[in-house]
């Protein structure tokens, strides 16, 4: 069986995962995985001020739904 390798295992916890799951629902992500390289992708790449107020709205967003 091969291994593909070009892609990497990371963990989060799975409040976490299930809530970006919702989040994602009718935003045009096919998975979570697609959704968390996106951000990252940004993120390395420069868009930390439009993440920055992305990621205050995930977090209003995770807080209304009691996962903070």
């Amino acid at each position: 069986m091969a291994i593909n390798k070009k892609f990497k295992t990371i963990s989060i916890p799975k409040t976490i995962y299930e809530a970006t799951e919702t989040y994602i629902k009718d935003k045009g992500f096919p998975s979570v995985s697609s959704f968390t390289a996106y951000i990252l992708r940004e993120y390395v790449k420069g868009g930390k001020e439009e993440l920055n107020a992305d990621a205050r709205r995930v977090k209003k967003r995770l807080k209304e739904m009691g996962y903070l």
